[in-house]
């Protein structure tokens, strides 16, 4: 990296492809915008809403936790798989139908195969800022409010 010349050109050509996909992605992700006091607030990010006085939908995690709640982590990895999956494959020529189709059936079990189409979902959800899809397959999976009672901190109508 701190070469003028990389290395391994190709390698390097494609980590910068990825990461500009993965900015691509962001950029793209659903945003809503209110005016207070003559000032633009930033109020939905992909699947994030955010208050006017700034409280996030959900909480940033602990630095003991294991996992993860907070959605603007999980947008990330899901922005970076996507651009992983569509530079990487697409580039090296190895990009299939189900990289491409998520819902299509994938080798593996069903499990899998439910994974994949649920995974597809939330690019989706992220893109377009529109979490219904994903709410309902998380209320199936885990029971009625589970968006609700997986993401959004308490706080979040304190503010």
């Amino acid at each position: 990296m701190d070469r003028r010349s990389p290395e391994d050109p190709a390698s390097a050509l494609l980590d910068l492809l990825r990461a500009y996909t993965h900015d691509c992605l962001h950029y793209g992700s659903r945003r809503r915008y209110v005016e207070v006091a003559g000032v633009p607030v930033r109020t939905q990010y992909g699947i994030n809403y955010r208050r006017t006085g700034g409280q996030s939908y959900s909480a940033a995690d602990s630095h003991e936790s294991r996992s993860t709640r907070n959605l603007g982590i999980v947008m990330e990895g899901a922005c970076d798989k996507e651009a992983r999956a569509l530079t990487y494959r697409d580039a090296t020529g190895t990009l299939t139908a189900e990289d491409t189709d998520r819902s299509a059936t994938v080798p593996g079990s069903e499990e899998q195969a439910r994974y994949m189409a649920a995974l597809s979902g939330y690019e989706r959800a992220v893109i377009t800022g529109d979490a219904t899809a994903l709410g309902m397959w998380l209320d199936d999976r885990h029971g009625p409010g589970s968006f609700a009672g997986l993401f959004r901190t308490p706080e979040y109508f304190d503010a």
